[in-house]
């Protein structure tokens, strides 16, 4: 699974991982600027000040999985939540 540093986030709530600070960066001014276009047709979003961006710092990993033959799964997992700095390669 690719490992993203940073997110945006929407008014309708989509959330959306980026590569850099400056993609993240530049999804949250997008979609201020699309909140911008709509507003001055039918006046600004009561959730407007819902649009971010920012920096993950954890994420969930699988950390084991062990089969089980003949059970209602085909194995166990684990998981846990990690640093994203310090995510196993």
């Amino acid at each position: 699974m690719k490992s993203y540093s940073y997110f945006s986030c929407d008014i309708e709530g989509d959330f959306a991982m980026h590569d850099t600070e400056d993609q993240a960066r530049a999804a949250a001014k997008g979609n201020l600027e699309n909140e911008q276009d709509r507003a001055a047709d039918d006046g600004w979003h009561y959730d407007v000040e819902g649009i971010c961006w920012g920096e993950l710092r954890q994420r969930v990993v699988q950390t084991q999985s062990t089969p089980t033959p003949g059970g209602r799964f085909d194995s166990m997992d684990e998981y846990e939540l990690i640093d994203i700095k310090k995510e196993p390669t």
